[in-house]
């Protein structure tokens, strides 16, 4: 079950993400890996951030994202926080993990929004692995004037 407080989704109840793993591949291959354990620490106050940006589509870039590896195959509630807005995110499906987006397929879900930080997304395709593109991110006052868009993830969680 989930509960709104505050203006944030929260899961009541069993959490099955395992990990977090950054999604990068027309970059480096990885984007800010050492931040992720900030999208998963109970804390909506904290966040993962993906670099600066000089767009707020990523440039030449597909998008960025965090691949969630679950406790196992399930089907379920996806409840994501976000700590800006606007924001896009697209959801992807998998058994295992792909190194490009072509290996996921095709999204199975997607949400956009330019007031709400908060998503729930129920989600019936059973895998373990997701994937969590970001696609449009908005202004951080953290970053330079030559790269001024920044997103993320201030919680992510799901539950079955």
């Amino acid at each position: 079950a989930y509960v709104v407080n505050g203006g944030s989704t929260h899961l009541v109840g069993r959490n099955l993400v395992a990990s977090l793993t950054s999604f990068d591949p027309l970059g480096d291959g990885t984007e800010n890996e050492s931040g992720l354990k900030l999208a998963h620490d109970g804390k909506t106050s904290t966040a993962w951030l993906t670099s600066c940006y000089d767009n707020r589509y990523f440039g030449a870039k597909q998008g960025v994202g965090v691949i969630v590896k679950l406790d196992g195959p399930a089907t379920g509630r996806l409840a994501l926080t976000f700590p800006g807005v606007p924001w896009n995110v697209e959801i992807y499906a998998a058994d295992a993990p792909a190194a490009d987006l072509a290996g996921w397929g095709k999204s199975i879900a997607r949400d956009t929004s330019s007031k709400a930080t908060t998503a729930a997304l129920t989600l019936d395709t059973s895998s373990q692995y997701l994937l969590l593109l970001l696609r449009e991110i908005g202004r951080d006052p953290g970053c330079n004037k030559l790269n001024p868009y920044r997103g993320g993830f201030s919680e992510i969680s799901f539950g079955a």
